[in-house]
């Protein structure tokens, strides 16, 4: 307990005199970084810490202004004494994005499009994977396909979508990373056949537990679903 105002940035507490990195807060800093690298403002990254029900003191809200605090404090990697907690390579992202200005760019009509269509308040993790997806498509447009008929597109696509939704299913794995964020995509068709990919990032020392877990997952997953497309191609990246 931080008491009734916070002594310390965010991600940090006291232990027998020495400040030392909170482990309950520290996975919640590199968080806000990571996605405000990526694009997200501080107010849809205020709200979305408000929505979790993380506290950032006793009686006190998170705000934007908090969040433009955090992303400007050098202590979070490990300055004036503190532990490290975000690499110095991310806090120079989040300086250059701050520094030109793009935090007040106005939504592009691709985002604007996606919160038109769904039903609920999309977090800036969600809308970055999605946009990802779309850019990637965009780039591969060989990868886009339009059935003749209608119906056989609607049915197609509503299976392949239950695919896609069955492997990132399978990514949600305590040991694979939030930033790069895990993408599966269509990569190609055969004769009766469609290729994936799913891409997730994790730890050197914890790439073959991923691999073999998400691999089991997937099987897991698509026989309770009654999908018979059972081999799905997957990468994993390690962090340097």
């Amino acid at each position: 307990m931080m008491g009734k105002y916070r002594k310390l940035p965010f991600g940090y507490r006291m232990e027998l005199g020495r400040i030392v990195v909170h482990p309950d807060e520290k996975p919640w800093v590199e968080y806000i970084f990571q996605q405000y690298a990526l694009g997200a403002s501080f107010l849809e990254l205020a709200e979305y810490m408000a929505e979790e029900g993380i506290q950032y003191e006793a009686g006190k809200l998170w705000n934007k202004n908090i969040i433009a605090r955090m992303l400007g404090d050098d202590r979070y990697i490990g300055e004036r004494g503190f532990p490290t907690i975000v690499a110095t390579e991310t806090l120079e992202r989040v300086k250059e994005r701050r520094e030109s200005k793009q935090i007040t760019a106005s939504k592009t009509e691709a985002q604007k499009a996606l919160r038109r269509k769904c039903k609920c308040r999309i977090t800036p993790h969600i809308e970055q994977e999605v946009l990802y997806l779309l850019n990637s498509l965009a780039e591969h447009s060989e990868r886009i396909t339009m059935p003749q008929k209608t119906t056989q597109m609607s049915h197609q696509q509503d299976r392949l979508m239950k695919e896609l939704d069955a492997l990132l299913q399978a990514a949600n794995h305590d040991k694979v990373l939030l930033d790069p964020v895990p993408v599966a995509v269509v990569d190609s068709y055969g004769d009766s056949t469609v290729r994936y990919i799913l891409r997730v990032w994790t730890k050197t020392e914890d790439y073959w537990d991923v691999r073999n877990d998400i691999m089991l997952k997937i099987r897991e997953i698509f026989d309770a679903e009654g999908i018979e497309m059972i081999h799905p191609h997957i990468h994993v990246y390690t962090e340097k």
